[in-house]
């Protein structure tokens, strides 16, 4: 059995949509700049997922500080920005 298609499935979609069309004409050093400010803006917007990265970052026994939990789980949230802004 399929799932539904959302209107929110629809617009995430066109959001995306959009970005790509943009970054069509982007050089890829400012699709990089862009990924990154989505990413930080998604750290503070993803308090899901910005737990969830904090909470694995404290389970792996790093002896990470909680200043350097949340700078590396910043970090994560920049680097899959740039990820995706770069695909």
């Amino acid at each position: 059995m399929g799932r539904r298609v959302t209107l929110r499935h629809r617009l995430e979609y066109g959001l995306f949509w959009v970005i790509e069309q943009v970054l069509r004409w982007l050089p890829w050093r400012w699709g990089q700049v862009w990924g990154r400010w989505l990413g930080s803006l998604m750290y503070f917007l993803d308090g899901h997922h910005r737990r969830i990265v904090r909470d694995n970052l404290r389970q792996s026994n790093l002896g990470l500080t909680e200043a350097q939990i949340r700078s590396t789980a910043m970090a994560c949230f920049k680097h899959f920005g740039a990820l995706l802004m770069s695909s």
